[in-house]
């Protein structure tokens, strides 16, 4: 019989017999941290915070701004941008990005008072969200003004020395003689009792309807005045000059809450003076005063707790006269607060005692409203490559892998059964940001033999998997006689 030699067998008839042989790999598939999400590969560090569903009162609570106050975090002041910018909230998923603002940052320190909108606060379960950050690229994250959008006609944080608004209704403040002081949630405004001029005037802006919440946190120094305005809307200290007021008043021996609203439309009439039946108040003590109307009923709150009501009926009146908070609006009667205001609000919604409640537990002591979780990172991105270089008894393995900037070890598992890997290769280091091709070779394989793989790479946070893909070896004898010159039927 003639010779039959293997220089005449063409590429593409080895090309033949190796795909015969089975030499296949599975298409790669990209796999993340252990099936949970991460918001994006640019941000490398996360904190899980978990809200304490006892701290939450009579939820759940829809769109509610939670404060995430922190005097210091040693990560975000390491990692974060020194201005905050890629500091980031998600919902528990880890990829839903929530609205939030940032009150106050300190880079030295990490010391962060940030506002975020959280979807639903419910009093039965605890609610956890993700805090991000570590993207030296990322352009501020902020959105301000969606995070005060539930019925919030204005909101002055009064940080350091800004009195702007918030809200998407712009109505920033103007300061007469007020300074700058520590507050309940960052900084507030100090108020002399002395200086009758002390004021913020915050507009000549109306709420419609007949839903209305004032609110401010404040720190009497003293109560020289007994009448003193905290917020009000009015021309005079007449009781038919007001709109809308939230003050003080001598009643018996304490002082207490009192409120004022006018509805209707008629200038002159039709405003109720209501003063609290409970709640004394003091010195040195912060206090979360709150009075609200729903078209029923006035009521004022302290702390959340109801210390009073009374019924009435009708729309608020609309006008354009003057809004100053820490005295009484157009003051040509003073009445000036002695004590520190922060975080004043009007809202064109009734807030709850229970939300009320919620935000004094949540601005008053944070730090048991919440629990903070440690800083973590993404676990490495892989990809599962093809097989390369496959002969009877070797292989070389492919795959990818992204690191995001943390120090990983990547290597290969294989095995001869699907899902069973009794096989590791050996490792290379890496701890780059973006994608690093991995090429890693096997031995000892036996021939003819199909073998299953897969990438692995593993970092602080856990172990990643790629999908599994396979390559068969060849059949040695087979090749031998293909490739040899000399062989012959």
């Amino acid at each position: 019989m003639p010779r039959l030699c293997v220089a005449r067998i063409s590429r593409l008839a080895i090309s033949i017999v190796l795909i015969a042989l089975g030499v296949t790999q599975t298409a790669p598939v990209e796999v993340n941290a252990a099936g949970e999400s991460w918001f994006n590969d640019s941000w490398h560090f996360r904190k899980e915070i978990t809200i304490d569903a006892t701290k939450v009162s009579s939820g759940p609570h829809t769109n509610f701004p939670v404060l995430v106050n922190l005097t210091s975090d040693a990560s975000l002041a390491a990692n974060a941008q020194a201005d905050g910018d890629d500091i980031l909230f998600t919902s528990s998923g880890g990829a839903t990005q929530l609205k939030h603002e940032i009150e106050k940052y300190g880079s030295s320190t990490g010391a962060l008072a940030a506002w975020v909108k959280v979807p639903s606060l419910p009093s039965s379960t605890d609610t956890v969200f993700f805090m991000y950050y570590g993207n030296g690229s990322a352009t501020s994250q902020q959105d301000a003004t969606n995070v005060w959008a539930n019925g919030y006609e204005a909101v002055y944080h009064l940080n350091g020395d800004s009195f702007l608004d918030s809200t998407s209704n712009a109505r920033n403040a103007t300061n007469s003689g007020t300074v700058d002081a520590t507050g309940r949630t960052a900084n507030g405004r100090d108020f002399e009792f002395g200086d009758t001029n002390d004021r913020l005037v915050l507009g000549t802006w109306s709420v419609s309807g007949s839903n209305i919440t004032v609110q401010t946190w404040v720190n009497f120094e003293s109560f020289g005045m007994s009448d003193a305005r905290l917020v009000s809307k009015g021309q005079s200290t007449n009781e038919q000059d007001i709109v809308f007021m939230l003050s003080t008043n001598l009643s018996g021996a304490d002082e207490v809450l009192r409120m004022r609203i006018k509805t209707g439309t008629n200038d002159a009439a039709n405003t109720t003076t209501f003063v609290a039946t409970s709640g004394a108040l003091s010195t040195g003590t912060w206090y979360l005063a709150a009075a609200t109307y729903d078209g029923t009923n006035m009521r004022l709150l302290l702390n959340g707790t109801d210390v009073g009501s009374t019924g009435k009926t009708g729309s608020l009146r609309e006008n354009s006269w003057a809004i100053w908070a820490g005295n009484q609006a157009n003051g040509a009667d003073p009445k000036p607060v002695d004590g520190v205001l922060d975080e004043i609000r009007v809202s064109s919604a009734t807030r709850t005692p229970g939300w009320i409640t919620t935000e004094f537990n949540n601005q008053g002591t944070p730090t048991t409203f919440y629990a903070v979780g440690t800083a973590t990172v993404q676990q490495p991105t892989v990809t599962t490559g093809s097989a390369t270089n496959v002969t009877s008894s070797s292989a070389t393995l492919n795959g990818t892998v992204n690191a995001h900037g943390t120090s990983t070890t990547a290597f290969f598992q294989f095995g001869t059964n699907s899902g069973i890997y009794t096989g590791t290769s050996s490792t290379t280091s890496i701890s780059t940001d973006g994608t690093t091709t991995v090429s890693i070779g096997i031995s000892s394989l036996t021939a003819s033999t199909t073998h299953f793989y897969r990438i692995a790479a593993n970092n602080s946070a856990g172990t990643s998997t790629g999908s599994e893909a396979s390559f068969t070896t060849t059949r040695r004898r087979l090749l031998n006689r293909l490739l040899s010159p000399q062989s012959s039927r």
